[in-house]
């Protein structure tokens, strides 16, 4: 509501200014009718894509036919809807099973935004490093060790052992925390880090307690990561006034916004 109020004490300042004209008037009582509308609550933000983004251009829509504006969208509408790309996503083939118990994507593992895709499916330990099998990376010593530099980049140290387990000869690369200082990873979808070639995921705290407790013990591995694209739809309104000139005028203003936590 921001907005709203910038506009009214403009509004009320123009106003003791000079005396306002009714059509001058007529155009104020509308304009704060569309900002009202458009900045009310019930909109949430008007975030590209979501249904508050849809009330407001089908609002919009609604108002161009009213005024008699040809429709320029797609078809013979005044929307016109386009692709954003977000990021990546974890995609549902994603699965991972351990000695036949099937985990939850994002509660009890992630893929990392820089593994690679891949169906791994072994038999291994963390005792061991086998060439052509998953290796595991416990990282409860580095955050011990690092706990006290403020520059220390996790996931970047996560990415260079990786490497090295690639290049020792790892299928996976399977990350977990058997110690008590916090982490913090997550998956992060925005990122732009470059993906490595192999599957690297980590497991949460409570499948590593649940399982690798005992870092001599065999575990059979069915592990898919499948990481693709993430895109929402927004959508543009345009109408064409048409008066047989030569030339055209294009006007442009966004009506969408940043919604919750964007």
């Amino acid at each position: 509501m921001k907005s709203l109020l910038l506009f009214l004490i403009f509004i009320s300042q123009f106003g003791f200014g000079q005396k306002l004209k009714k059509s001058d008037k007529q155009i104020i009582e509308n304009l704060k009718t569309e900002i009202t509308f458009l900045s009310s609550d019930k909109m949430e933000g008007r975030r590209t894509g979501t249904p508050g983004e849809k009330m407001a251009y089908e609002y919009l829509s609604g108002q161009f036919e009213k005024t008699g504006l040809i429709p320029k969208g797609d078809g013979k509408s005044y929307i016109q809807a386009f692709e954003i790309n977000e990021g990546k996503q974890i995609l549902p083939a994603t699965h991972f099973i351990i000695n036949g118990d099937s985990l939850d994507n994002k509660k009890d593992f992630f893929p990392f935004i820089f593994s690679s895709d891949g169906i791994i499916k072994a038999d291994a330990s963390p005792a061991f490093q086998e060439k052509g099998m998953p290796w595991f990376l416990d990282i409860s010593d580095n955050l011990k060790d690092n706990k006290n530099n403020p520059h220390y980049d996790l996931e970047q140290a996560i990415i260079k052992k990786a490497m090295e387990f690639e290049k020792k000869g790892a299928s996976a690369c399977i990350v977990y925390n058997s110690g008590t200082i916090g982490d913090e990873l997550m998956f992060d979808g925005k990122s732009k880090i470059n993906r490595i070639k192999m599957p690297i995921v980590y497991l949460t705290k409570n499948v590593s307690d649940k399982f690798l407790k005992d870092k001599s013990a065999n575990f059979n591995l069915d592990l898919q990561v499948a990481i693709g694209d993430k895109k929402r739809t927004g959508h543009n309104v345009i109408g064409y006034i048409d008066n047989g000139a030569a030339h055209t005028i294009v006007i442009g203003a966004h009506y969408d916004h940043l919604g919750y936590g964007e």
